[in-house]
């Protein structure tokens, strides 16, 4: 269980780098498009 819980966190530490550029790249897309229109 703990090696499970240790490899959760390390996914999590390399995965949210990811995921937060994807969130802020779809936010300046939804931005630039209600900005354009």
């Amino acid at each position: 269980m703990v090696g499970d819980s240790s490899s959760w966190s390390t996914a999590l530490v390399k995965i949210s780098p990811y995921t937060f550029s994807a969130i802020g790249i779809a936010i300046a897309i939804g931005v630039s498009v209600l900005g354009d229109s």
